[in-house]
């Protein structure tokens, strides 16, 4: 009786089997893909598995488009509720070919201002002051030998603030700090002894050298800085190299500790971005795809982090780098950018809480979901 048994259920399984097995062939020798049928796995497995990309964005931003570029810097303007964007030079041109441009990107798309006064600098950082809702620009003056320089924007003209002694390939980084009404600039040491980073702090109309008790230490990578209001706090990712992991700091307005924090593996500092969410009080990173092609976003909540979206948009962040920016008129995390080489500044990202969607610039009236 088993032996009977076995023998029906061989039959059973050889007549489900071969003609899978038989049409799977088909379909691969006529260069078909054969079908997703529960009958045609066997056959599916042996073709090649597509390399995994991140989404394409959906739309593409309407012109004028700024034109290709590296170096620029961004910020959200929360007075006028609309993002800025100043210089960067040419792809592949080097700082020095600065454009010495200002662009606006609002619910209208990209605008080309033409202020009184411009900035002769090539590349920095941009930041909305706590105090007076203004854009604070620190640029890297040419040559490379002269001071770091300081302006504001007032949503129609710059105009020249106090200058930085220090060189200008000193930048690192620079992020608010609400809670005490400063900005925060991180710069690499002034003396070639020093194993800290600097910290200065912008009050009102001047920067000042702070003389912290714990210094942020030099990882011999670039931190990326970002604020984290819900904390009362600077976060500063170091992200180490290949064979370290990456660290987590925190500045409080008096001294750099380290979070005890879980932490994200190592990556490139150019391909990513903080910001924080105002819809969770989280800090979002934005890690870009490199050569893998296909970026992640993590989320940092007291002292953990937790990546919510493995499969994020590919932007090219090699020489444009990732802005991630607070839209505070929507409550949402934008992100400006294309996979294109070099960036194409022609698409626009909303980050929704878990993902990435390409939207339409009419998305910053607050329509979008």
């Amino acid at each position: 009786m088993r032996r009977s048994r076995r023998r029906l259920w061989g039959l059973l399984i050889l007549i489900v089997v071969a003609p899978a097995t038989f049409y799977g062939l088909q379909a691969v020798l006529r260069g078909a893909t054969p079908s997703r049928s529960p009958m045609s796995v066997s056959a599916a497995i042996i073709l090649p598995t597509p390399e995994p990309r991140g989404p394409t964005p959906a739309v593409t931003l309407a012109p004028p488009v700024p034109s290709p570029r590296e170096q620029d810097a961004m910020a959200f303007d929360a007075v006028h509720n609309d993002v800025v964007m100043y210089g960067g030079g040419g792809f592949g041109t080097g700082a020095a070919d600065s454009s010495r441009e200002t662009w606006v990107f609002d619910a209208g798309g990209w605008h080309l201002l033409h202020p009184v006064a411009s900035p002769d600098v090539a590349a920095g950082w941009m930041i909305e002051d706590p105090v007076s809702g203004g854009i604070v620009l620190v640029g890297a003056a040419q040559p490379n030998n002269r001071p770091i320089e300081t302006w504001t924007w007032d949503g129609t003209t710059w105009t020249k603030r106090d200058d930085l002694p220090i060189a200008a390939q000193s930048l690192v980084g620079m992020a608010a700090l609400p809670a005490r009404g400063e900005l925060v600039l991180v710069t690499a040491p002034t003396s070639e002894a020093a194993t800290a980073d600097d910290t200065w702090t912008w009050a009102a109309s001047s920067w000042r050298l702070d003389h912290s008790v714990t210094a942020l230490p030099v990882e011999g990578s670039t931190p990326v800085v970002a604020s984290d209001p819900a904390d009362r706090r600077v976060v500063a990712v170091f992200t180490g190299n290949a064979n370290s992991r990456a660290e987590t700091w925190a500045w409080n307005g008096v001294t750099w500790s380290q979070l005890t924090a879980n932490e994200v593996a190592p990556f490139d500092p150019i391909t990513a971005g903080m910001a924080p969410d105002p819809r969770t009080d989280d800090v979002i990173l934005y890690i870009g795809g490199g050569e893998v092609r296909v970026g992640s976003t993590w989320t940092l909540s007291g002292s953990t982090w937790r990546e919510v979206n493995a499969t994020s948009p590919v932007v090219d962040t090699d020489y444009h780098g990732s802005w991630l920016l607070t839209d505070t008129r929507i409550g949402k995390v934008l992100m400006i950018g294309s996979a294109g080489r070099p960036n194409t500044l022609n698409a626009l990202w909303v980050f929704t809480g878990t993902t990435w969607r390409a939207e339409r610039a009419s998305a910053l009236t607050g329509s979008s979901a």
